[in-house]
């Protein structure tokens, strides 16, 4: 099956990761989930977070928006901490949550 994910390996999510973040990002793990983006889970001083990075920002940029407008009010959507660009490839920096079943 062809996956439109970025070519991204575990040292290079952690060197994106520390540009972004700084010297202080530990415990960079991948998360295989979704066809469009690479995801990596990640701690950072005491909380946990997740970053996914895409070819093309603009589906990140709608997510946020709607983030933005209905987040914080009514839907149940981790909060998104930051959007942007590191050289050629796009992220987005989101709360991580534990799913309860």
């Amino acid at each position: 099956m062809k996956t439109f994910k970025p070519e991204m390996s575990l040292d290079m999510a952690i060197s994106h990761l520390k540009h972004i973040e700084g010297e202080s990002v530990m415990n960079v793990t991948p998360i295989e989930m979704g066809e469009l983006s690479k995801v990596f889970s990640y701690r950072k001083g005491d909380a946990d977070y997740v970053i996914h990075f895409k070819d093309n920002g603009d589906s990140l940029h709608k997510v946020f928006k709607i983030y933005d407008m209905y987040g914080a009010q009514s839907l149940p959507i981790p909060r998104i901490h930051k959007i942007g660009k590191v050289e050629n490839i796009h992220f987005s920096i989101s709360d991580k949550v534990s799913v309860h079943r």
